[in-house]
């Protein structure tokens, strides 16, 4: 795995099936704007997440302000998802994420990246409940 924070082709989740399942059979939390759909898995993997970045046409008719708000959640988890990183390596799991932004209102990258972080440590509690 790679120490350096980048969001490479292996760590984005793309396959339909995959993201068909994790939405059907998948746990999810709300932190609002955010809903968080995550499933485990054991590690197979050089990456522990595979993560999908949503935000939906119906609160963003225009593709730009679609692509501005995908970017900064993109963003925000690259730079703070080494916390669930090492996390996961210690549980020898894996996980696959999306992110699906609910919100009306185009936040500022601030915003954005203090509700992530919160995700990312919630996304450990859950999976320890889970676990359970």
């Amino acid at each position: 795995m790679s120490t350096t924070l980048t969001l490479g082709k292996d760590e984005r989740l793309k396959h339909r099936k995959v993201i068909g399942q994790l939405f059907s059979k998948g746990h999810s939390f709300l932190v609002y704007p955010y809903k968080v759909v995550w499933s485990a898995t054991p590690l197979v993997s050089d990456f522990p997440v595979q993560a999908m970045f949503a935000v939906t046409k119906k609160s963003f008719k225009s593709a730009v302000k679609r692509n501005t708000m995908r970017r900064r959640i993109k963003e925000a988890y690259r730079l703070n998802k080494t916390g669930l990183y090492n996390y996961l390596i210690e549980k020898n799991i894996s996980m696959t994420v999306g992110f699906v932004y609910l919100g009306q209102d185009l936040n500022t990258y601030k915003d954005t990246e203090v509700k992530i972080i919160l995700i990312l440590r919630r996304l450990t509690e859950e999976y320890e409940k889970a676990s359970r």
